[in-house]
C-alpha cells in the first residue's frame, strides 16, 4: 500500500517505541483508549496488549479498512473513518467511560490543532500521551526563559501539565520523516482550574505578546494593540496606551522584559485584567 505523505502518513514501526508509547498512554485493563491516526494498526496492537478499549479514528479509508481486516472479530476495538479535527469528541467518548486517555502518532501538519481539540475538552481526557515533531514537543513543554518557550508553550501549559518523554529518531518509521519526533504526555487540568477568565481575551493576549517577540513584552503587546493581532481589543473604544500602562501598573509587571520570560500564571493574570478592564 503506498503511503501518503500529503497527509503526513510515517508509520512508527519500531517495536521498542511503540511499546513506550503505549505505556506513556497510561492505559489500564478494561480502559477506553481513542487513538488517532492508527494507520496499519502497530500502535493500536501495543494498546490491546496491555487490556484497554479503542476507538481508531482513522482519516485514509484504506488504512481503516486494512485496520477491521487485521483486527476482525476483535471486540475491543471500533475503528471510525473520520478527520480528527472534525468528528464530534462526545461521539467517540461515551459519558460512562468519561475521562477517557487519547494517544497517537499525529501527523506533524496538525498536531497543534489536533493537541489543542483535545486540550480544550479536558472533561473528557484524563491525559494526551502524543507522538510529535520534536521541535514541537519541546516548544509545548518548554520552561519560561528558553528560546523555545513561546505561544505554543503558553497555550498547552495554560491548561495542562506538560512534559517530553522520549525521542524517536527517523529510522523507527517507514518512511522516515526528515527529523527526529519526540513523545510528550499532557495531563489536562480540571475543568475551570487554569484561571483564565475569557479565553479570547487570554488568546489575544498571548499571541500580542509573542507577536514581536524580539522587542520587550511591553512593546511587542503595544505594537500589537495598535496595529496587530490584538488591534480588535483597542478596536472596541479603549484607549489601548492607557489600557496597557495600567494592567502593567497594577500587576507590577516589568515591561522590559522579553516575553519568554513571563511565566504562564503571569500571563493569565495579565490576560484577566484586560478582560475585567473591557468590560
Amino acid at each position: 500500500m503506498r503511503l501518503r505523505k500529503e497527509i503526513g502518513q510515517h508509520l512508527l514501526t519500531d517495536r521498542g517505541a511503540l511499546r513506550r508509547m503505549a505505556e506513556a498512554a497510561r492505559v489500564v485493563p478494561g480502559g477506553f483508549c481513542v487513538e488517532i491516526g492508527p494507520g496499519t494498526g502497530n500502535l493500536t496492537r501495543e494498546l490491546l496488549a496491555l487490556g484497554a478499549r479503542v476507538v481508531a479514528v482513522e482519516l485514509d479509508e484504506r488504512m481503516a479498512a486494512r485496520l477491521e481486516r487485521s483486527f476482525f472479530g476483535e471486540p475491543r476495538l471500533s475503528v471510525v473513518r473520520a478527520d480528527i479535527l472534525k468528528v464530534s469528541l462526545d461521539d467517540l467518548v461515551p459519558e460512562a467511560d468519561r475521562p477517557a486517555v487519547a494517544t497517537g502518532n499525529l501527523p506533524y501538519y496538525i498536531s497543534s490543532p489536533i493537541i489543542f481539540k483535545l486540550l480544550d475538552r479536558s472533561e473528557l481526557f484524563s491525559r494526551v500521551a502524543a507522538l510529535v515533531q520534536k521541535e514541537v514537543g519541546v516548544r509545548m513543554c518548554a520552561p519560561p526563559g528558553s528560546r523555545d518557550y513561546g505561544m505554543l508553550s503558553v497555550f498547552c501549559q495554560a491548561v495542562a501539565e506538560c512534559e517530553e518523554l522520549f525521542t524517536v529518531p527517523p529510522e523507527a518509521f517507514n518512511p522516515p520523516p526528515a527529523v527526529d519526533s519526540c513523545a510528550v504526555s499532557l495531563a489536562p487540568l480540571p475543568p475551570g482550574s487554569s484561571g483564565v477568565e475569557d479565553r479570547r481575551v487570554f488568546s489575544l493576549i498571548v499571541r500580542g505578546l509573542f507577536e514581536h517577540r524580539r522587542k520587550t513584552c511591553y512593546n511587542s503587546l503595544r505594537i500589537s494593540l495598535l496595529k496587530g493581532v490584538c488591534r480588535e481589543l483597542s478596536d472596541s473604544g479603549a484607549d489601548a496606551a492607557g489600557l496597557q500602562d495600567g494592567v502593567f501598573s497594577d500587576l507590577k509587571i516589568d515591561g522590559s522584559v522579553r516575553p519568554e520570560h513571563l511565566d504562564v500564571p503571569t500571563i493569565i493574570k495579565v490576560a484577566n485584567e484586560f478582560a475585567r478592564r473591557l468590560t
